[in-house]
């Protein structure tokens, strides 16, 4: 799509904006249609890296929880304010809504990796993922990349607002806005950086310091079973507070999922 050059400035502006606000980020990207090894490497589907005695996370049914993925942070690029070592997981209900209304989710932090071993996943009944994904699982490999603010997130739709006040913005300006952030976005899947939101930014006012993006699982199409998807087009965000993450602290997390 051709915009004008009035158009143009607008976007130039509002990209020169999101810059300033920029994070680091490490992009997570999915290796498929390669085996993953026994040992707990970062990985998304299949089979989660537990300890040996340890119960499978379950709901408050007892059902068990469906595994999302886990990130074996020594493997990833130094990122600040992350961890260094040690391997996080995220775990989420299995109903239809993956437990974003009820808030039953689990994260799980594991600094001893001999102790684990990859379990196989009990039968569940809803997944985000395609078949083979599921069941295969695929690795997952870090990339440092640029966090921007997406469309969705606080200070991009408070910048947005000012936009509309004006009459000289068209909607094709708005429209380049919202492909320009979307392609700032780190990666599909990413930690680090900021979170983005299909249907804005969940956090009230006095719950902006959750900040630090510990997984954002993003919509990966694919037609042979590798497929991402949270309801229509969506993706998940996992949060918390800079201060907790420097301390290790994984217990007071915000989980949220939306869809287009």
């Amino acid at each position: 799509m051709v915009i004008n050059p009035e158009d143009e400035t607008i976007l130039s502006e509002a990209l020169s904006f999101a810059k300033k606000l920029e994070v680091p980020a490490t992009a997570l990207i999915v290796e498929q249609n390669k085996i993953v090894p026994a040992g707990p490497v970062s990985s998304i589907g299949g089979a989660p890296s537990m300890p040996r005695s340890a119960a499978w996370p379950s709901c408050k049914d007892q059902r068990p929880m469906v595994f999302l993925a886990q990130i074996n942070f020594a493997e990833m690029p130094p990122l600040h304010s992350f961890p260094g070592q040690g391997i996080i997981q995220f775990f989420v209900k299995d109903d239809d809504v993956f437990g974003v209304f009820t808030g039953e989710f689990q994260v799980l932090y594991h600094t001893n990796l001999d102790t684990l071993e990859r379990r196989s996943a009990p039968t569940i009944n809803f997944t985000p993922f395609g078949h083979r994904l599921h069941s295969e699982g695929a690795i997952l490999k870090g990339s440092p990349a640029a966090g921007l603010p997406n469309f969705g997130c606080w200070q991009v739709d408070e910048y947005i607002e000012k936009l509309e006040e004006r009459t000289d913005v068209s909607d094709e300006a708005f429209d380049a806005l919202e492909r320009a952030f979307d392609e700032a976005r780190p990666s599909t899947h990413y930690f680090g950086g900021h979170p983005a939101f299909d249907q804005g930014d969940v956090r009230r006012s006095d719950e902006r310091d959750l900040s630090a993006v510990l997984f954002q699982m993003g919509y990966q199409p694919d037609d042979n079973g590798w497929d991402v998807c949270w309801g229509d087009a969506g993706q998940a965000t996992f949060l918390t507070t800079e201060n907790d993450l420097l301390q290790k602290d994984f217990t007071k997390i915000l989980y949220n999922w939306d869809c287009a």
